[in-house]
Order: structure tokens, then C-alpha cells, then sequence
């Protein structure tokens, strides 16, 4: 009997599982990132006017349907316009007894988890990422002294019991991996309101003394500890996601023994300063009277975390985006996921929460998101690395977080479309044309147009001598004369700045884009879209077949593009 290799069998049982539907498709496979040059000064496009004006009249329409504690705020900016591109403000219909009466750009909210957002950019700003990989261990002693189990010299730990704080990475705390508990003693119902439910009466030394309630004074360092290291790992460490708030606090204590300064004096200097954050402030309450406090301060919870205004927290989404107080290659690394979620559509950051939106043309875009919610508030910061832009969305009042989600969600929908289709019908008028070879004896060609595809379509190509690009793919193995090649074109952020003629300022005089070659229909399977596997596969010369870099005069139009496999450049014509 012939025998198959056991990877042959596991094919078979995964192709058994996933290939049932073996249907085709004849959409594209993006790479992921931005489909066209980030539109600038997107504020005078008539498309983003249109969407301020629909998100106006549907706010303006809701208005009666808020409650009557509610107050919001809501920012969208951009990293090269300084002054915001569009903002909201609802002021309780009822006017509080404390704090502000009218809410404006510099009215004051708690943030709660936001701060988290805070926690790893402070981190990053004052020693970098290459920390992450270290124990928490080697900088927590409570943490080192734990290892030894009652004051033993066992190592041999039981792990449904206890923490390997050994194998917890700062990274893992930053990006919710630790598997080690959400909280010490938040919530914790042997304070109030266990026993009733059914749970057994505890001893008192079981019982939280801190922090379980607002009526409980907070957890000093010792108590924190105390109440830490009797609970149990939820996970293996960097084993699955579970959200944790004590990961942060851990993680300042890191900080704070990795530079010997106060973890709220960096957060102040580093971010708040830096930035002229003036309504900002770490764990101080801010004087009420700029302050959003629905129903009254005791009940809006108003006491830690980091707490901000609309105009501030644009400052700081602003700053992210721009890589103002970060090298942008630690902005790169930060704004990326670490580990997915069991939804398909979020995955987890450091700290993010990564919402991956899809549109009809199966082009990704990841939105690095952070909410809070504390007492009668809820945040949101979202950032779009793709677009350039961030929104923030500021509630508070019964029913803030309910409010917040919707909120967010019809801001989203009106203006990344208006943003998408502005990109599209600029690089339309920029790229779009026939290019031509100026040496006169090659046939190199090709022409650029838009259509409703992801990117720039390349079509009716041909090389030096004529051959056309369909050609050189089939006899490469990609496709058959039954299919249609498709050549797209994609932004890479790579380009050349240079000093404009008269040396008095700089300007960008080349941008590198890269293809995907595409059989269309292909088979529409599990995982068929591979673009990124496919870059920079074909090489001639040491130089991939793929790379388009084109070239504009110092108006900002494009003159030429350079096939570099080729060694040709293409001069644009109409």
C-alpha cells in the first residue's frame, strides 16, 4: 500500500476543513496599508464638507434623544492641519450644580482606561521598546521575591496556583498577555453584596480593605501587593489576551525603578508639557469649575487616571500620528497589533484595541482604538495611521457609554468613506495618464487610470521590446489565457525629500509605490489573499519587478515613473 508523509495528511484533513468552497473570485488582494498617497489638507475637499454637514444635521437630530445629564465632545483631526477638521459639542440639556454649563474644546472629562494609552507612551518615550523583552522581575522586587514560595527554596511552582512573574515580559504587560490578573481588588463582592448573592461568608483577612469600592481609601504599594499575589494566573504568560488594569501599574513600577523618577512627574513632563496639555493632568482632580461632572462629583467618580479635554486629547492623538516625541520607527513598531482576539475584527495592541475594518473591495484598514469608562464617563481616541487622521469622542452622563458607541460609530461611517473616495479621486488626478518610454527605440508603455479597484490600475503593459505583460505572466506560471492580469499599484511611505530651487524649503520629488500581479478570477479559499508573500518575488538584476517609483516636478505633479527592473523611465503624457 503506498504511504503519504504525515504533512500530505494534514493538507488533506485541513483542505478537508477549509477548501469547501472552492468558488473564484475576481477581487483583488490589497497590501495592507493605505491604497493611495494620504490626501493633505483634507479640510478643503468638498467630499469631507458633505460629511461634516451629514454628521451635523444627524447630531443636531439626535439632540433630543439625549438624556438630560448627557454631555459629549467630539474632535477629528489630522496630522498636517493644526487646527481640527471637525468638532461638537452637547451641553446638558440640565444644567449640573458643579462644573461647567456649557461644555467647549477645553472642558474637562475623566478618561479612565485611556490611560492607559498614556501609561505605554510615557514607557516608550523614556527608554524605548527594547525593554520590553525584560522581566518584570528584575525590576519589581516584590515581583523577584515572590519566585520563592514560602520563604522556601522550592522553584517548582504549581501554575493553576501561582504566577511565573519570571516569564511576564514588560511587553506582555503592555499589550494585556501577562495572563496574570484584570485587578486586585476592584469590585471584589466580598466587600458588599457577595453573601447575598450565594457566596460564603469570608474571614476578614480575605476581605479587601482598598479599593474594592469608592468608599474604600485606594491601595497603597504594600496593599497592592498584598492582595496581588494571592491571586491566580488567569493564563500562561503571552499565552492568549486577557485585559488587566494591575499590568500598568506594574508596569510604571518598572518604570519607575528603570529611571528613578516619579511614574505622574513623566507622564506630566514627557506628554503633558511637551504638548502645552494644559487641561490635562495624571491622577490630579482638576479644579471643578472647568470640569464636565453630570449629576454631581461624588457620582461621576471623579478621582484618578489621567483626565483631559477635547482640544488636549487631539494634541496627543495629533502627536502619535506625527511622531513628534517618538523616532517614527518606534511609531511603527507601536502601532501594530501583538496578538489577535477570537474576533477575526479586533486584534490587541500595546495597548490598543485594533478594530479591523473591511471594505467592499477587500481592503483593510486598522484602527487603533483606545476606550475607557470610569464612573458616568466614556472615551474613545481612534487613530488611523492609513488616513493621517483621529477622533476623539468625549461622553459623560447616564448612559455614556451607549452614547459613546454611537457616537463613534456614526462619525466612522460618514467621514473614513468621504476620506477613502478624496484619496481615490486625488490620485486619480495626479497619476492617471499614459507613460512612455522616452528613449526612442523602446516600446516600453503603459497607461494609469482609477476604476473602482483597490489602488492604482496598470494596464496595457508592454516591455522594451514590446512584449506584452500578460505574456511574461503566463509564461511565468501566473494564470492562463483564460484569465486577465492585474496589475494594482500601492503606496509603500517610502519617498526622497529634496531642497526646492530656491534652496529656501524642501519638497518631495519621488514616492515609491509597489505592485501585486494578479490572475483574475482566482480561487476564493480560506487565506487566498497572500499580496504580502508575492512583494518583491521576481528580481532582475537585484532589483524587483514590482517596483514603481515615480518622480514630480516641484509643483507636486508627476513628471516620469521609473520601471526600475527595466531601467526605464517612463515620461507622463495625458
Amino acid at each position: 500500500m503506498m504511504s503519504f508523509p504525515a504533512s500530505f495528511c494534514l493538507f488533506a484533513l485541513l483542505s478537508s476543513v477549509y477548501l469547501v468552497n472552492t468558488q473564484s473570485t475576481s477581487l483583488n488582494c490589497p497590501i495592507l496599508g493605505p491604497d493611495f498617497p494620504t490626501p493633505q489638507h483634507i479640510s478643503t475637499s468638498v467630499l469631507f464638507s458633505d460629511a461634516q454637514a451629514s454628521c451635523v444635521k444627524l447630531l443636531s437630530n439626535s439632540a433630543s434623544t439625549v438624556r438630560n445629564d448627557s454631555a459629549f465632545s467630539i474632535s477629528l483631526f489630522s496630522v498636517d492641519e493644526e487646527e481640527v477638521l471637525f468638532q461638537y459639542y452637547h451641553s446638558p440639556p440640565v444644567p449640573p450644580t458643579t462644573g461647567v454649563s456649557t461644555v467647549d474644546a477645553d472642558s474637562i472629562y475623566r478618561n479612565g482606561s485611556l490611560t492607559k494609552v498614556f501609561s505605554v507612551w510615557t514607557f516608550l518615550i523614556e527608554v524605548g521598546d527594547s525593554y520590553f523583552s525584560e522581566p518584570i522581575t528584575r525590576y519589581v522586587p516584590e515581583l523577584a521575591a515572590s519566585i520563592l514560595k514560602s520563604g522556601n527554596n522550592s522553584v517548582d511552582f504549581d501554575e493553576i496556583d501561582d504566577v511565573r512573574w519570571d516569564e511576564v515580559t514588560l511587553g506582555a504587560l503592555a499589550s494585556h498577555m501577562a495572563g496574570s490578573a484584570r485587578d486586585v481588588t476592584l469590585g471584589d463582592l466580598s466587600v458588599e453584596g457577595g453573601t447575598e448573592l450565594g457566596f460564603p461568608v469570608l474571614i476578614p483577612s480575605l476581605v479587601p480593605s482598598c479599593g474594592a469600592t469608592s468608599a474604600q481609601p485606594p491601595c497603597d504599594r504594600e496593599d497592592f501587593f498584598q492582595y496581588l499575589l494571592r491571586q491566580d494566573p488567569i493564563f500562561h504568560a503571552g499565552a492568549t489576551p486577557a485585559y488587566s488594569k494591575i499590568a500598568f501599574q506594574l508596569l510604571s513600577y518598572a518604570l519607575e525603578s528603570i529611571t528613578n523618577k516619579p511614574f505622574s512627574a513623566m507622564v506630566s513632563d514627557d506628554v503633558f508639557k511637551s504638548l502645552n496639555m494644559t487641561h490635562s493632568s495624571y491622577s490630579q482632580t482638576p479644579d471643578t469649575r472647568f470640569g464636565v461632572i453630570p449629576i454631581k462629583e461624588s457620582a461621576s467618580g471623579c478621582a484618578g487616571s489621567v483626565f483631559t479635554s477635547t482640544n488636549d486629547l487631539a494634541r496627543a492623538g495629533r502627536s502619535i500620528l506625527g511622531s513628534s516625541l517618538l523616532p517614527p520607527a518606534q511609531t511603527r513598531r507601536w502601532l501594530k497589533p501583538v496578538t489577535h482576539t477570537s474576533d477575526p475584527y479586533e486584534s490587541v495592541g500595546h495597548p490598543w484595541e485594533i478594530l479591523r475594518v473591511q471594505d467592499p473591495n477587500n481592503r483593510i484598514t486598522d484602527l487603533y482604538t483606545k476606550d475607557g469608562d470610569v464612573g458616568l464617563y466614556s472615551t474613545s481616541l481612534i487613530l488611523s495611521p492609513d488616513h493621517n487622521i483621529g477622533l476623539t469622542v468625549l461622553a459623560a452622563g447616564t448612559g455614556s457609554d451607549q452614547e459613546r458607541t454611537r457616537l463613534v460609530n456614526s462619525l466612522i461611517t460618514r467621514f473614513l468613506p468621504a476620506i477613502e473616495d478624496e484619496a481615490r479621486q486625488r490620485a486619480s488626478n495626479r497619476f492617471s495618464g499614459t507613460y512612455t518610454a522616452s528613449g526612442n527605440s523602446s516600446k516600453t508603455s503603459f497607461i494609469i487610470t482609477m476604476d473602482d479597484r483597490p489602488g492604482l490600475g496598470l494596464f496595457n503593459a508592454t516591455t522594451i521590446n514590446g512584449t506584452p505583460l500578460q505574456l511574461i505572466a503566463e509564461s511565468q506560471g501566473l494564470g492562463s489565457k483564460i484569465q486577465t492580469l492585474s496589475v494594482r499599484l500601492y503606496p509603500t511611505g517610502l519617498k526622497t525629500t529634496a531642497m526646492t530651487a530656491d534652496g529656501k524649503g524642501t519638497c518631495t520629488s519621488r514616492i515609491s509605490f509597489r505592485a501585486t500581479f494578479e490572475a483574475l478570477p482566482q480561487p476564493s479559499i480560506r487565506g487566498w489573499c497572500q499580496s504580502w508573500v508575492s512583494l518583491d518575488g521576481n528580481l532582475y538584476g537585484g532589483v524587483g519587478a514590482d517596483q514603481f517609483v515615480f518622480g514630480f516636478a516641484e509643483g507636486g505633479d508627476v513628471a516620469y515613473v521609473d520601471w526600475r527592473a527595466l531601467r526605464e523611465r517612463l515620461v507622463k503624457g495625458g
